[in-house]
C-alpha cells in the first residue's frame, strides 16, 4: 500500500482486513473514487448467525456516495463478501464498516443529512448535494422507523389528539401528544373518522 492510498485508508477510518487499493480522480466531474478491498485470505462472521471465521464464498460490486473532499463528489467502491456459513448453511452479504445495509451512502453522509435536515427543507438540502430528493426521503424514512421502534409509551397516561386543516376542510393532521410530558408522539396525515374536523 503506497502512501496516497495509506493516507485514504485512514482518512475513510478503515481497519484492516479493509484498506484503499486505489485512487481515481476524474477533474472534469469533479469526482474522487476510492476502490475499497478487504486483504485475499480474509475470513468474516457469519451475517445471519454470527459464527466466526468463515471463507468468502463470493463478492459483489457495490458503490456508495461518501461525503465530499473538498468540493468533489467522493464514491467508495468495494467488491463486497459472501460467506456460505458452515455452521447455519445460509450464504449471506457481510455489513462492511463504513455503511449500513442496503443504503447507497456512507455512514458519515447520512450522518450530514440528518443534521442538515433538521435544519433545512429536504429538497434544498438533495439540491445542495445534488442527490435525488426520494433517496434522501429513504434515508430519514429508515432511521425515522428505527427510532419509532425503539421508543416506550408504556408510561403515558394523559393522551391528548388535535386534529387540524392546513386548508378549511383539505389535508387533515391528526397529532397525538403526551400531555404530561409535554411532547408530541405521533402525527400522521389523516382525519379520525367519526371527527367533525373543527
Amino acid at each position: 500500500m503506497g502512501p496516497e492510498t495509506s493516507l485514504f485508508t485512514t482518512a475513510l477510518g478503515l481497519q484492516a482486513p479493509w484498506s484503499v487499493t486505489d485512487v481515481r480522480f476524474d477533474a472534469k466531474l469533479k469526482e474522487i473514487h476510492f476502490d475499497v478491498r478487504f486483504k485475499a485470505g480474509s475470513r468474516f462472521a457469519c451475517p445471519s448467525c454470527g459464527a466466526p471465521d468463515q471463507p468468502v464464498h463470493d463478492t459483489r460490486s457495490r458503490i456508495w456516495e461518501h461525503l465530499r473532499f473538498f468540493e468533489h463528489k467522493a464514491f467508495i467502491h468495494a467488491d463486497v463478501p459472501r460467506v456460505a456459513c458452515s455452521q447455519c448453511s445460509k450464504t449471506g452479504q457481510v455489513p462492511v464498516p463504513w455503511a449500513r445495509s442496503g443504503s447507497g451512502f456512507s455512514q458519515l453522509f447520512e450522518a450530514f443529512v440528518i443534521a442538515l435536515v433538521r435544519q433545512m427543507p429536504v429538497k434544498a438540502v438533495a439540491d445542495m448535494l445534488d442527490v435525488g430528493d426520494d433517496r434522501l426521503w429513504r434515508v430519514l424514512d429508515h432511521y425515522v422507523s428505527s427510532a419509532r421502534d425503539r421508543e416506550d409509551f408504556s408510561a403515558v397516561t394523559a393522551l391528548g389528539i388535535d386534529e387540524t386543516a392546513a386548508r378549511r376542510g383539505h389535508n387533515y393532521i391528526t397529532l397525538f401528544h403526551d400531555l404530561l410530558a409535554g411532547r408530541l408522539l405521533f402525527a400522521c396525515e389523516v382525519r379520525i373518522p367519526g371527527s367533525s374536523g373543527q
